[in-house]
């Protein structure tokens, strides 16, 4: 798969205008990334070894509703890709699950000296790169039997990727839907190819 997605990745970098500063930060959030496959993973089947489908209404307390909206989120503030667990329930966002701690942290590698069209670039790859490979991380930790709705999430605008069907927003059939268990049971996938999930992350990066 790394070497899939690093020869799709060199394509889109001969459609960017400055393919210099594109390859070198390519090079180094695919490198990051997958050096942190296997610790990566690791955390989530702690995540989901805690928040299933047999014990995720133990942590609502008297909020808990098997009617309700019920996601877990791993949420990340804007610009950068540090993931931190929390649930979301009928509207109410839970504190972080500090227990648990970090999925993934993100490897700050921006500069203040950067251009506005450098930015735009970094933001763009590290996106369309950090939601390829995190994807793969589910898929192949089978993260679709913890049978409950996954996303990682903006904290300041909100988008959210759905791990469940590898779609964004509204795109994806569990986006704002309160029957989320017959939701998983219709739509949760267990693999995607990757040509289609970098297709459903151009949506929101790679344009």
């Amino acid at each position: 798969m790394e070497k899939k997605l690093r020869n799709i990745i060199k394509k889109e970098i001969f459609e960017t205008k400055n393919q210099d500063f594109a390859t070198k930060i390519c090079d180094e959030y695919l490198e990051y990334y997958f050096n942190k496959s296997i610790s990566t993973k690791e955390q989530l089947r702690k995540l989901l070894d805690k928040y299933n489908e047999k014990t995720i209404f133990s942590f609502t307390g008297k909020n808990g509703s098997k009617n309700d909206y019920l996601h877990l989120a791993l949420g990340h503030n804007m610009g950068e890709k540090t993931l931190i667990p929390m649930l979301e329930n009928g509207g109410d966002v839970f504190p972080p699950d500090r227990e648990i701690g970090q999925i993934i942290k993100d490897p700050e590698y921006w500069s203040k000296d950067e251009t506005d069209d450098e930015w735009e670039i970094r933001e763009k790859f590290h996106g369309y790169i950090f939601f390829a490979w995190f994807s793969t991380i589910w898929i192949e930790i089978k993260g679709y039997k913890s049978q409950i709705v996954v996303k990682i999430s903006n904290n300041d605008n909100l988008t959210s990727w759905y791990l469940n069907d590898f779609k964004f927003d509204s795109n994806s059939n569990f986006f704002l839907d309160n029957d989320w268990k017959s939701a998983i049971k219709k739509h949760n996938k267990k693999a995607i190819e990757l040509e289609q999930l970098l297709e459903n992350i151009k949506h929101e990066y790679g344009r």
